[in-house]
């Protein structure tokens, strides 16, 4: 025998929080965007490495997104169904929401090829604390959706597709980072290994 529970006030305190912490992931992501796109590098490889490590990042933040309005979705369809059939009244979650990341404007700047290694080598562990709050987040979402006042086989399913999405999520969120970190050792190492062979 299964007990059914469903708690509104339990399940719209989650929505509030999941809404809350995709605010506090699209700013995490922002200021990533802004580190890579700040740092202290000028010319043609550094405007390609700024472009490029930006737009990552903004890519990650849309895909993120998507998959947090499917989650939303899935726990306000199943949670009013239940609260329906027991004759309460259809839960309305909001939808994550939040400004959308996007990648400042990237200068070409004035034709100096300008590269501090300095700045490159802290961006790493910059970018990576980015990454971590990430990860923190997205592990304090499924927390809360766990710590909900509901039960039954939806919710278990609920909690099931979200610790999915909670893995998957952090999968590319690492392979974001590795991809980022890797580009950044590359432009020290070129720049270093040139500035070696004209001495």
């Amino acid at each position: 025998m299964t007990t059914i529970v469903v708690d509104p006030e339990s399940i719209k305190k989650y929505g509030d929080l999941a809404v809350e912490q995709f605010t506090k992931i699209n700013q995490r992501l922002q200021n990533l965007v802004g580190s890579v796109t700040t740092v202290h590098y000028y010319g043609t490889n550094a405007y390609d490495f700024k472009m490029k490590s930006g737009d990552l990042a903004v890519q990650f933040a849309e895909d993120l997104h998507k998959d947090m309005k499917k989650i939303a979705e899935a726990v306000r369809t199943a949670t009013s169904e239940i609260a329906k059939s027991l004759g309460g009244k259809p839960i309305n979650l909001p939808a994550p929401t939040g400004a959308a990341v996007k990648r400042p404007a990237v200068s070409k700047g004035d034709g100096t090829e300008e590269v501090k290694t300095e700045a490159l080598q802290d961006l790493i562990p910059e970018v990576k604390k980015w990454f971590v709050a990430i990860d923190n987040l997205l592990d304090a979402h499924l927390k809360h959706l766990q710590g909900a006042k509901w039960q039954g086989n939806s919710r278990e399913a609920a909690v099931r597709a979200v610790t999915g999405f909670t893995r998957s999520a952090k999968d590319t969120s690492d392979k974001a980072q590795s991809s980022i970190t890797k580009y950044i050792q590359a432009q020290i190492d070129a720049s270093t290994a040139a500035d070696k062979t004209l001495s």
